[in-house]
């Protein structure tokens, strides 16, 4: 019965012109996606209603029309005198989530039931294309599909691309839907005209994968104790359990467990913790660069205080037997030397100069020391330790010094002064020195440290010092 229905409505429909009306306020969009479909035969716009006015005729009875007959039913009696196959009025809901089209057609034969067609869509254009398709018999389909740009087939036969809805003839179909590198799919439906079906495709990549993002980016990678990668992205990987390990210099190892799904791409990401980032922590381990060039030449700068003792040096009346205060001097001091892994030797120049007047017992009475100048040859050997990049040390040795002075009374008559005498001297002195040297690469360093010199007959000299150093290794080009 519903079939017979149909093929009668489709006949109504492809015999005379069908009269549309759009009654309420969306009849502007509603004509327009009308119009749009171009269906054969069918008044939609006003301008196709004047010229079929223009062109009707007359027929040649007016049925109930006439005097001699009484109409049961005035507006098809009209439609039929107009010669159409009947009326079909379009009306609209518009809402936030889509339009919703019905379609009331009225056929001119007395006592015909109505036919009312409904369709639905994101917009008014679309929920008319859903009712025409309803009306000519067509069901629909809307897929959803992830990912969305898969192609879409019905029967082997490209269907399209996006969710649609798409308008397919009635009956059982497959619905296909393929992708690069995607396992595809298919979908079995069964529609009858005016129907809609919805169906849904999740394509799983056809490779499980896994994509790293770890810091420091040369970490070394193992995956179940094998090795798997040495820089950030995407790998191939099994389905199932496993665990990473990330492992790099300075940095604390990490592993990470991870359950892949087959067709996934998992991600991961770890950021491995720096071991050097704790001072103390770097302390515990001797940097590379310290001895890995054995030889240095150094150069820096050295102040000494030579504090107030026993001279007994000079002649006559320029004999000096004792400083009564202490004199400060200062100059360069350069230096070659060798570090072993525990043992150090250094041989070591330097000159200073200063003493500005300094007070002295000179030929049994009452003088002074002036114009200071001392030469000195510092060989020694000792030991370091090291620490990351510092290193102290301590170095035991002589200090052989040539020393310069000028000596004169102080006389209380200025006639009976005298010329001052330069005194010349060589002593000879023990010598300690302790420092810190701090490597800033493999070829330099700089450091600072503290030296005594004690001897029989040697005024006691306190020196510090401050010095830079190259590195370098014999024979290297």
């Amino acid at each position: 019965m519903a079939l017979q229905s149909l093929l009668l409505f489709l006949s109504l429909l492809a015999a005379p012109p069908t009269l549309w009306r759009f009654p309420d306020e969306n009849a502007d969009a509603l004509r327009a996606a009308v119009a749009a479909a171009k269906l054969p035969d069918q008044l939609v716009t006003a301008g196709d209603i004047d010229a079929f006015l223009k062109s009707a005729k007359a027929p040649p009875t007016l049925g109930c029309l006439a005097d001699q007959g009484t109409c049961t039913d005035a507006d098809r009696a009209m439609l039929q005198t107009l010669g159409v196959a009947g009326r079909m009025e379009a009306t609209a809901t518009v809402e936030e989530k889509g339009a919703h089209v019905l379609f009331l057609f009225t056929p001119i034969e007395p006592g015909a039931s109505e036919r009312t067609l409904r369709g639905d869509g994101p917009t008014v254009e679309a929920a008319v294309a859903a009712a025409l398709a309803n009306m000519s018999g067509q069901a629909s389909v809307v897929v959803d599909a992830d990912p969305p740009d898969v192609a879409l087939t019905i029967d082997g036969k490209p269907l399209g691309t996006g969710k649609g809805p798409f308008y397919i003839p009635p009956g059982e179909h497959v619905i296909g839907a393929t992708k690069l590198d995607r396992v595809p799919g298919e979908v079995s439906i069964k529609v009858a005209a005016g129907d809609r079906a919805e169906v849904r495709f999740r394509l799983p990549q056809t490779e499980t994968r896994i994509r790293l993002d770890f810091s420091p980016p040369d970490a070394k990678v193992k995956i179940d104790q094998e090795p798997f990668c040495e820089a950030p992205g995407l790998y191939a990987i099994a389905p199932g359990h496993h665990v990473l390990r990330f492992e790099a210099p300075g940095h604390k190892p990490e592993e990470r467990v991870v359950d892949v799904e087959a067709g996934t791409t998992a991600e991961l990401q770890v950021e491995m913790r720096n071991t050097e980032g704790s001072f103390w922590t770097r302390l515990k381990e001797r940097h590379p660069d310290v001895g890995h060039h054995p030889f240095y030449a150094r150069a820096g700068l050295r102040t000494a205080l030579v504090l107030e003792g026993t001279v007994e040096e000079g002649k006559s009346g320029h004999h000096v037997s004792k400083s009564t205060e202490d004199y400060e001097l200062a100059g360069v001091d350069l230096g070659v030397g060798w570090r072993g892994r525990w043992v150090t030797a250094d041989l070591g120049v330097g000159y200073l100069g200063g003493g500005d007047l300094t007070e002295a017992e000179v030929g049994g009475s009452r003088g002074y020391m002036d114009e200071m100048r001392r030469l000195a040859i510092r060989p020694s050997v000792g030991t370091h330790l090291v620490f990351w990049r510092f290193e102290p040390y301590l170095n035991l040795g002589a200090a052989i010094n040539f020393e310069s002075f000028v000596a004169d009374k102080f006389l209380e008559v200025e006639a009976r002064a005298r010329k001052p005498a330069d005194l010349d001297s060589t002593r000879v002195a023990f010598n300690t020195e302790l420092g810190l040297r701090v490597q800033a690469n493999d070829h330099f360093e700089a450091g600072f440290g503290g030296a005594l010199e004690v001897g029989p007959e040697q005024r006691t000299v306190v020196a510090f010092l401050l010095q830079a150093g190259y590195c370098f290794a014999l024979g290297s080009p």
